[in-house]
């Protein structure tokens, strides 16, 4: 109902408007409207976009990565390279504050590298081929993150470190999501 009032009054006021403030108002008017038109246009190049940007990654990051790998006898699949970039790019940084305060946090750092073994573990798809477990690291996130309850402080530290990474994980979900709907 307040939409509906706010309506009447802005309609009820549009006559005291001055003549410049009316002619501003109906090219915005006319400017939103055709923005919300065109989303559908904003969509396809935004695929066109991530299309090349996924493209440019497959050539310049993970065909040179298994080309490397072959050479020295390790075959890796593609999805394997996306993987161990993605592991590398979420726990790089914590392996990196935890060695730093290794004395400190000494228990913190074995519940966190028992995580990532797990994690490596399911991973590589050793029990059933084929389970991808990548969507189980929000899961490993706000474990470690409660499970760090002795330290405070800690827990700052692994919560802004791991709020890019969740925000990162839901950009992707939602991009995944327009591009499906997309191609449709």
């Amino acid at each position: 109902m307040s939409f509906k009032s706010d309506f009447d009054e802005y309609i009820s006021d549009f006559k005291k408007y001055p003549f410049w403030l009316k002619i501003v108002l109906g090219v915005m008017l006319l400017a939103t409207v055709s923005s919300i038109a065109s989303i559908s246009d904003i969509f396809f190049n935004w695929k066109g976009f991530i299309l090349e940007g996924l493209e440019s990654y497959r050539k310049c990051i993970n065909r040179p990565i298994r080309v490397v790998a072959e050479n020295l006898g390790v075959i890796i699949p593609e999805k394997k390279v996306d993987e161990l970039i993605l592991l590398q790019l979420i726990y790089l940084p914590y392996i990196r504050m935890e060695l730093l305060n290794f004395i400190k946090h000494k228990n913190l750092l074995i519940l966190f590298i028992g995580a990532l073994l797990i994690h490596i573990y399911l991973m590589y798809d050793i029990l059933s081929g084929g389970i991808n477990m990548f969507i189980f690291t929000p899961i490993y996130v706000i474990y470690i993150m409660i499970g760090s309850k002795k330290n405070e402080l800690i827990k700052k530290h692994i919560l802004r470190l791991y709020i890019p990474v969740l925000i990162g994980l839901f950009l992707v979900c939602l991009l995944a999501a327009i591009n499906e709907g997309l191609t449709r």
